[in-house]
C-alpha cells in the first residue's frame, strides 16, 4: 500500500490530501488533479477576486442579469437548499452584513437593521436556463466563506474518485475534512475522537479571526437572523454526507445551539452549552 501527501494553499488556508492505494504515481496524479479543481473552486467563487463569478455578481448583478458558469448557479442552489434547512442559522447572504462588522466603526443596533434589509434569498434571482445571476434587492451582497472549503473539498472528492481513488483524507484548514474510504480517525480538540467512513466533518468557532472596537471583541461567526457576531459557544462539528452540507450546517448549529438533520450528526461540547443536539457515530 502506497500513500502520497499533498498540498496547496487556497481560501486563505491549507488543503492537505492524503491518498492511500497501490500504485504512487496514478495517486499523484489524481491528487495534483483534484488540488488543481480546489484551486479552480477558489478562482471561480472569491468574493475577493475581481476575475471570479461572485465578485461580478456582487459587483454588478443589482444592475442586470450576470452570466456564470453552470457550477457556480449549482453552488448557489445549494447554498440556498441549505439555508432553507438551517432556518436561517446559516446564509451565505450576509455578505454586506459581514463589510459592516469590518468596518472601522463599531456598528449600531440601527446600522445593523438597515444592512439587513440588504439579505436574503428573496433577493436573489437564479436562472438556470440563461445561466444568470440577478440581484433584486440593491446593495446584497453573496459571502460564500461558511461553504467555499467544504464545496472544493466535495468538488475535489469526485476528481479522486472518477480516477479510482477509493482511499484518501482531505481536509481545508483543518475545520473541513472528507474521508473516502472506511475507519479515519479524527480527533476534534477538545472532544471525542470520531471514525469517519465515506463521511465528511465540519466544525465551526467564533474565533480564529476577531473585530476589535476600543475593549470590545467580536467573533467573525455572524448570526444571519440578528447581525451580530455569535459569542456564546466555543464551537460546533457537523459530520455529514458532504463536506458542503457539514460546513453549513456546523456553522448552523454554532449560531443556534440546535438542529437535527437526516444524515447528519451534530456535536457541541457538554462544558460549553447545555444543547447537546445529538451523537456522534
Amino acid at each position: 500500500m502506497k500513500t502520497v501527501l499533498l498540498a496547496t494553499e487556497a481560501m486563505r488556508c491549507r488543503f492537505e490530501l492524503v491518498l492511500e492505494g497501490e500504485r504512487e504515481e496514478s495517486l499523484r496524479a489524481a491528487g495534483e488533479a483534484a488540488l488543481a479543481e480546489i484551486e479552480a473552486v477558489e478562482q471561480q467563487l472569491s468574493a475577493y477576486d475581481p476575475g471570479s463569478d461572485l465578485w461580478a455578481i456582487n459587483a454588478d448583478g443589482a444592475q442586470g442579469p450576470v452570466r456564470v458558469r453552470p457550477t457556480t448557479l449549482a453552488f448557489l442552489r445549494e447554498a440556498r437548499e441549505l439555508t432553507r434547512k438551517a432556518e436561517g442559522a446559516f446564509d451565505p447572504t450576509v455578505g454586506a452584513l459581514v463589510a459592516l462588522w469590518r468596518g472601522e466603526q463599531e456598528p449600531t443596533a440601527a446600522d445593523i437593521e438597515m444592512t439587513r434589509a440588504r439579505t436574503g434569498w428573496e433577493g436573489v434571482v437564479l436562472d438556470d436556463d440563461n445561466s444568470t445571476v440577478f440581484l433584486r434587492q440593491p446593495g446584497l451582497r453573496l459571502d460564500p466563506g461558511a461553504i467555499g472549503k467544504g464545496w472544493a473539498l466535495d468538488r475535489a472528492r469526485e476528481i479522486l474518485e472518477e480516477a479510482g481513488v477509493t482511499r484518501a483524507l482531505l481536509h481545508g484548514g483543518t475545520s473541513s475534512v472528507v474521508a473516502l474510504g472506511e475507519s479515519w480517525k479524527i480527533t476534534l480538540a477538545g472532544g471525542p475522537t470520531l471514525t469517519l467512513s465515506n463521511q465528511c466533518l465540519g466544525v465551526s468557532a467564533p474565533s480564529g479571526r476577531w473585530a476589535f472596537f476600543g475593549e470590545r471583541r467580536y467573533g467573525h461567526v455572524l448570526d444571519p437572523r440578528t447581525g451580530w457576531p455569535v459569542e456564546a459557544r466555543a464551537w460546533a462539528a457537523v459530520v455529514a454526507p458532504t463536506a458542503t452540507q457539514a460546513d453549513a450546517l456546523s456553522t448552523a448549529l454554532l449560531v443556534s445551539g440546535e438542529g437535527t438533520w437526516e444524515d447528519c450528526h451534530t456535536y457541541l461540547p457538554a462544558d460549553v452549552t447545555e444543547s447537546n443536539t445529538g451523537e456522534m457515530k
